[in-house]
């Protein structure tokens, strides 16, 4: 999204701000908040890239899963199901990402609510969640 300016009569009056990132998990990497703590500056970065990729991975699996569809059925005409079966790739990502939710326990709710559903972690304590749960989930994935 670009900066959007606003004039009356050549005066500008307002400037809006310009989006630096697509997403919560893209502005962390941007800011630095998913660096590594020990090595070198390129060491940090490799840390945080990894971090993003498993971010990536999650969203994938979720989407893949078909989890993010929204989904609405008239339980009148169809008898009180939806009849609609998983494609083999859809029921294999829905097994992976059970088997994260599984693995990730109380770790995955940091993770959802960042990855998944865009919410920004208030303080350093929730960032700090975030790091170790995606560290996890690289372990998991073996990344």
């Amino acid at each position: 999204m670009g900066a959007r300016v606003m004039t009356d009569g050549g005066i500008v009056v307002h400037e809006g701000a310009k989006a630096v990132a697509s997403s919560v998990l893209e502005a962390l990497l941007k800011f630095g908040l998913l660096d590594g703590d020990q090595g070198t500056h390129v060491d940090r970065k490799s840390v945080a890239r990894s971090r993003y990729e498993a971010g990536e991975r999650i969203m994938r699996m979720f989407i893949d899963a078909g989890l993010n569809q929204i989904k609405a059925v008239d339980l009148d005409s169809t008898g009180g199901g939806s009849g609609a079966e998983l494609s083999d790739k859809a029921a294999a990502a829905h097994r992976r990402f059970n088997d994260l939710v599984r693995v990730m326990g109380p770790w995955m709710g940091c993770l959802t609510s960042v990855v998944l559903h865009d919410q920004q972690p208030s303080g350093n304590e929730a960032v700090r969640n975030v790091k170790n749960a995606l560290d996890r989930v690289c372990v998991h994935l073996r990344m």
